[in-house]
């Protein structure tokens, strides 16, 4: 359950639903397994599992939701093999060749007929909703994903009007300046890797790891004319991230203080075990986001 990106979004015009409110709209488009001949299905689960009925788990104004894909692993080597054996049948029954008309009609009836048969593969999206700060968290870095679970949110809500974060200052300004005066920011501590791109020129990237940030050779890709892109970084000695200009956070870890804290918290059930987790993460991610937004000036008023 705990999340190793941070996708954050602002919700503009306020999040006013109670948990068993959000709950029913989402049920609505409840996650099922795939029809016979669907490729995928795409929908709500309940986030402590399937045992439990409730699509939403409700803590301290933090609302937990999941998302749940379902898809059919049908590989096109094998359509391909299938296709090919269709297609010399005709060729050796009719004396014909089969032309690239036909044989895309015949592609999609092999589909058809093999997709009964094929494997599923079950994906899971978590995200929370926080009504306290007016955010919405999906734990991934990948923007299309994020963009399909939003779809089905307003799928499910209706209009439901939310923003990308904004910053005040340029987070590629503010990121390449901490590397060439070799100084991080308060509270926070530079590791090993970055990533800098030349958006003004050729476009070129490079991506340092495991590298000493502060070393000339940093200085002298951006005094060339690179910005920085991804920065790892370490919070308070309490969570390490990758930090990138688009306010994604990346490769979420959190460190000995805050999982000492779970570790020690008392918990005889999974649902238990859940509910303590879900406490101490969003209480530190609340804690974070502040702190990362203050390093641009805060976010975006307008």
């Amino acid at each position: 359950m705990w999340f190793k990106n941070l996708c954050i979004l602002k919700i503009k015009d306020g999040f006013n639903l109670s948990p068993e409110e959000l709950h029913e709209n989402l049920s609505e488009h409840a996650a099922r397994t795939c029809g016979v001949l669907e490729t995928s299905s795409f929908g709500w689960a309940p986030p402590l599992g399937d045992n439990h009925n409730m699509l939403v788990h409700a803590a301290m104004g933090y609302n937990m939701i999941c998302a749940r894909k379902e898809s059919k692993l049908l590989p096109s080597t094998v359509i391909r093999q299938y296709l090919d054996e269709r297609v010399r049948e005709i060729q050796q029954t009719q004396g014909r060749k089969v032309g690239s008309r036909e044989k895309a009609k015949l592609r999609e009836e092999v589909t058809y007929e093999l997709l009964p048969r094929a494997f599923h593969k079950t994906q899971t999206l978590y995200a929370y909703i926080d009504t306290r700060n007016q955010f919405i968290i999906i734990d991934t870095a990948n923007i299309k994903k994020a963009d399909t679970f939003l779809e089905l949110l307003r799928l499910s809500l209706g209009s439901f009007n939310i923003t990308w974060p904004e910053v005040t200052t340029s987070p590629n300004h503010a990121m390449s300046q901490w590397l060439l005066n070799k100084q991080a920011p308060t509270g926070f501590t530079i590791e090993d890797m970055c990533e800098l791109v030349n958006r003004k020129g050729d476009g070129s990237t490079i991506k340092c790891v495991k590298q000493d940030m502060t070393a000339d050779e940093i200085q002298e890709h951006i005094n060339a004319g690179k910005q920085v892109t991804q920065l790892a970084l370490t919070w308070e000695d309490r969570i390490s991230f990758t930090l990138c200009d688009n306010m994604i956070i990346k490769r979420l870890r959190f460190l000995d203080l805050i999982m000492s804290e779970a570790h020690d918290a008392q918990a005889e059930t999974a649902e238990q075990r859940f509910d303590v987790d879900f406490a101490i993460m969003t209480s530190a991610i609340d804690s974070l986001l502040p702190a990362v937004f203050a390093l641009f000036d805060g976010l975006n008023k307008e």
